[in-house]
């Protein structure tokens, strides 16, 4: 199965799920999202398999043209026409007449949608949709064993593990990036962008003295001149790279990722380093993280690990090419980025 197909299966398992979650509420709100999910999540899985298959789809192709196109592919797709039929029809009465299903028709269609796209999936793409993941389509082997391993600790509900395993996988994957994209590290970014801000709070000290009419208003920016030569060519305050975090939002900004999700994702989980010897050491805040929090953090890492990967191989395909493919040119734009993570950070 190719990325485009994958991601498309994927995002339909995760409207599946989100409309099986959803047979199990009470307000009539949730019923008509839950069928109106599920049919999304059937549809789109219907027109990746005939695509898989090369089997033509029509631009007007509704939702029974697509299910009798695939009936036609397997007998075992036959014993889900009826199931599928029920479904899309509770659908359109819920987008069009503003009817929701009752409580028992809910969870009834909610069970057998669930068993048509497991067997759909099983039978097109030889995948069992619990299994079905973004990180297949990782080709680091230690970004995606880290990942595969907050997963099994999401099945045995062990949401601190969960999040550790993340916090792992996504400091792999960054540091895989940073090291294809800054080959000397981001020192030289980190450093520059305090340069930058302690030279704009000079001129504002300066200015500000001047208007005061002090004495001492060439003493600040002179005293930040001097720090800014020191930080930019050498270690500042005997410590290796003090403002490094400082770039970190800064890089994923340039590499596409959402800083907020990023904010929330840092909250979530612990703080993650390894030691010259390869051992990992961690950091856990008191408190308990529960099982949404260690969803969302997975979700995160998967789709940021796959988001680097993919920026990867588009900054190789045009290295071939004449300009700076650093994801911090000159202009501030975003370029591209890596996710072939090393096995260390």
């Amino acid at each position: 199965m190719d990325e485009s197909v994958l991601t498309r299966v994927f995002l339909a398992r995760e409207f599946l799920r989100s409309g099986v979650a959803l047979s199990q509420r009470h307000l009539s709100l949730d019923r008509m999202t839950c069928v109106i999910q599920l049919d999304l999540a059937l549809e789109l899985l219907l027109n990746s398999a005939l695509s898989h298959k090369h089997v033509e789809v029509g631009e007007r192709d509704l939702f029974p043209t697509l299910v009798g196109k695939l009936c036609k592919l397997h007998p075992t797709y036959g014993a889900h026409r009826c199931a599928l039929g029920r479904l899309h029809n509770q659908r359109n009465r819920a987008q069009h007449d503003g009817l929701p299903p009752s409580e028992e028709t809910c969870r009834v269609i909610a069970v057998e949608a669930e068993a048509a796209f497991r067997s759909i999936a099983e039978t097109a793409f030889g995948v069992e949709p619990d299994h079905l993941s973004l990180e297949l389509l990782l080709e680091n082997e230690t970004v995606r064993a880290y990942l595969k391993a907050a997963r099994l600790a999401l099945a045995e509900a062990n949401p601190d593990q969960a999040c550790l395993e993340a916090a792992t996988a996504f400091g792999l994957a960054l540091a895989g990036a940073v090291e294809q994209f800054f080959p000397q590290g981001t020192r030289p970014v980190s450093r520059n962008a305090m340069a930058s801000i302690l030279r704009a709070v000079a001129d504002a000290a300066s200015h500000a003295h001047r208007h005061v009419g002090s004495s001492r208003d060439k003493e600040l920016p002179g005293w930040v001149s001097s720090f800014v030569s020191r930080l930019t060519h050498g270690a500042a305050f005997g410590f290796d790279d003090p403002f490094e975090p400082l770039v970190e939002p800064l890089l994923l900004a340039a590499f596409g990722v959402d800083l907020e999700e990023f904010r929330r994702f840092k909250q979530i989980v612990p703080h993650v380093v390894f030691s010259l010897t390869g051992d990992r050491i961690h950091t856990r805040s008191g408190a308990e993280r529960t099982m949404e929090e260690a969803h969302s953090a997975v979700e995160f890492a998967t789709r940021t690990a796959v988001r680097f990967q993919s920026l990867s191989k588009k900054r190789q395909e045009s290295s071939q090419g004449v300009g700076d493919h650093s994801p911090l040119n000159a202009g501030g734009s975003p370029h591209n980025s890596s996710g072939s993570a090393p096995g260390s950070s």
